[in-house]
C-alpha cells in the first residue's frame, strides 16, 4: 500500500504516492519548504482584524498512511 501526500495551495490540490515512509517525509519536507519560501511577508487587513504573516495559512500538506 503506497504512502499518500497531498498538497493543498490555494485553489491547487497535488496528489504524490510513495513506496515508503522515508521518502514521502523527504518529499513533503522539500515541498513545505519550497511552499514557505513563497509565502507573502505582509499583513492583511480585513477591516475586523489584522492577520500577520504567521498567522496566513498559505497551504496544507497530509500525509497519510496505507490503510490495511
Amino acid at each position: 500500500m503506497p504512502w499518500r501526500l497531498t498538497v493543498r495551495a490555494g485553489p491547487r490540490v497535488e496528489r504524490r504516492r510513495f513506496a515508503g515512509i522515508d521518502p514521502a517525509l523527504d518529499a513533503l519536507e522539500q515541498r513545505g519548504r519550497e511552499l514557505a519560501s513563497t509565502a507573502p511577508d505582509q499583513v492583511v487587513d480585513a477591516k475586523f482584524k489584522r492577520f500577520e504573516p504567521v498567522e496566513q495559512v498559505l497551504a496544507r500538506l497530509e500525509l497519510a498512511v496505507p490503510s490495511g
